[in-house]
């Protein structure tokens, strides 16, 4: 498996972690699944092990991002946080300044997005296999998180769609385009004066030369 870096960095925290989450979940009720996150008799991990634990992890972390558009998202955008409208028409040339907002931006709210989903499960999940109800200091940490990680995916989603509209919005791109501006300031301008001048003009150019006036 190749080294983390910048490339892969945000897919793994936006889809890997919260899905590893979701997994670990799920081990309470699968012992096929607590067998790929734990060893027994002191076994070392296996590469078959980590690979499924790696694809099933990814595969959890999709499903998170499946249930977040219909969620968290629709969520904050009923409680104010709108999406901006945006204009692909010089993508290609905003093309690295784009990725470079979601590589920093989004995929952060993603992280956050899914582990709001993702945590309050795995505390559902343990809940039942182990009979925890009556601690409610583990609930009341749980509901705690899940409010910080709602309010701090929240806050993501308004730096991304301030940055991005700022970057591809309409208004934005009609402002800072080169080539609107340079079409625009080619335009003649014309107005009542200029258009009088040119008739005159006309007219003058018209009148015959004091050499060959004709005779009447």
């Amino acid at each position: 498996m190749k080294e983390v870096s910048q490339k892969n960095f945000g897919l793994l925290i936006a889809y890997v972690v919260p899905g590893l989450v979701a997994l670990w979940g799920a081990s309470y009720f699968s012992d096929t699944v607590k067998l790929w996150l734990t060893s027994t008799d002191g076994a070392q991990p296996t590469v078959a092990g980590f690979l499924y634990v790696t694809l099933g992890s990814l595969a959890a972390g999709l499903t998170l991002g499946a249930v977040r558009t219909v969620t968290i998202d629709a969520l904050h955008h009923l409680t104010g946080v709108g999406a901006p409208e945006l204009d692909f028409s010089d993508f290609q040339a905003k093309f690295w300044a784009f990725n470079q907002l979601v590589e920093s931006d989004y995929r952060y709210y993603q992280f956050y997005a899914h582990m709001s989903l993702a945590v309050p499960g795995f505390v559902a999940a343990r809940i039942v296999a182990k009979g925890e109800w009556s601690d409610w200091r583990y609930l009341a940490a749980s509901f705690l998180l899940e409010m910080v990680l709602l309010a701090v995916s929240r806050g993501s989603l308004k730096t991304y769609y301030a940055r991005i509209s700022h970057l591809l919005g309409r208004d934005a791109s009609v402002s800072t385009s080169p080539d609107k501006r340079k079409t625009r300031t080619k335009e003649p301008k014309v107005t009542a004066h200029s258009a009088a001048s040119e008739e005159s003009s006309g007219q003058l150019s018209e009148v015959p030369k004091p050499g060959r006036v004709a005779r009447w």
